[in-house]
């Protein structure tokens, strides 16, 4: 499990060695791909009952009560005091094996003033060595993780960059493979960049 002072993103998988299927004969057709689940699915289906535990740990230590502003008065923190919007998870790189996991929670919590609404986020982070597992690290009201450097990451983990960052990192990229087509539109091949990147390049295309 890592340590909350190195994080890190999922390692991609190796795909390989993999074989193309068998074409179906009732259909004629071939399935190539896998059938692809989002992180925000994965991670509920998984975790869920890691985002109760830690919300009612937080009920009978006091903490929950510090970050909310009132005294908490529930017994216990179910799904009829908490909730969970529907695509309420943001996600953000930390490096290449740890991401964070950011949980929208909605609480109805009971208080001597009546039952009073709240809402925040649980910060998790999600590790990638070996086994996935899941932290729940903190609950607080407002998190941003942008000022420390990670990279927002679609619930497919796929980063989300800006016209201008995507410039950035393709300048970055002429100048490691192929410095020559930096200033010069024309020598920019897309096969042989593949093919000084490592990729098994013929005439019918790259693997």
């Amino acid at each position: 499990m890592y340590q909350a002072s190195a994080y890190t993103l999922p390692v991609e998988a190796d795909c390989s060695s993999d074989l193309v299927p068998a074409v179906n004969k009732k259909t004629s057709r071939v399935k190539v791909l896998a059938d692809g689940i989002t992180m925000m699915k994965y991670l509920f289906d998984h975790y869920r009952l890691s985002l109760y535990s830690f919300l009612n740990r937080s009920l009978r230590d006091g903490s929950l009560s510090s970050v909310v502003g009132f005294h908490v008065m529930n017994r216990a923190i179910n799904r009829e005091g908490c909730s969970f919007p529907m695509g309420g998870v943001s996600f953000w790189k930390i490096d290449r094996k740890n991401i964070y996991a950011d949980v929208k929670v909605e609480l109805k919590l009971q208080s001597e003033y009546g039952v009073q609404n709240w809402w925040g986020f649980l910060v998790c982070i999600v590790s990638f060595e070996g086994d996935i597992q899941l932290s729940v690290e903190a609950l607080t009201h407002v998190v941003d993780h942008k000022d420390d450097g990670c990279v927002r990451l679609s619930p497919f983990l796929i980063a989300y960059h800006t016209g201008k960052e995507m410039d950035a990192l393709a300048e970055n990229l002429l100048q490691r493979y192929m410095s020559e087509a930096l200033n010069d539109p024309d020598k920019r091949d897309p096969v042989e960049l593949a093919r000084r990147m490592g990729a098994d390049c013929n005439v019918s295309g790259c693997v």
